[in-house]
């Protein structure tokens, strides 16, 4: 009986690690990212920063550029909501705009950013 009782915990244990630990899907995405697009005019430099709220997701970006051209950079806010499409893919908009995550590059906007934590 004993024997019998070891092995079911150990059964139980060994699923649930190749379940993936109870990661819930997307939570790649969460943490610090930092990208820069130089393909844009004001060639801009963003820091996102990706949280977590039950099934939601909070992106925050801060976008830095220099706007006027003077060497003054400006830096705008913007504070998006997503969910999860699946462990590497988070919409927004009701699926107009999405982000991509390849490995460790996330893709959004055209911009590529890595993992700043």
């Amino acid at each position: 009986m004993i024997r019998n009782t070891k092995l079911w915990v150990v059964f139980i244990f060994i699923a649930f690690f190749v379940s993936g630990c109870g990661e819930g899907k997307g939570d790649g995405f969460v943490g610090k990212w930092v990208g820069k697009n130089n393909e844009r005019m004001l060639k801009p430099s963003y820091v996102m920063i990706i949280s977590r709220d039950g099934e939601n997701f909070h992106v925050d970006i801060a976008t830095t550029q220099d706007a006027f051209g003077v060497g003054k950079p400006t830096t705008s806010n913007r504070k998006l909501e997503a969910k999860a499409e699946s462990n590497t893919v988070l919409s927004m908009f009701g699926g107009l705009a999405t982000m991509r995550l390849e490995k460790d590059i996330l893709s959004f906007d055209g911009t590529s950013f890595t993992r700043s934590d």
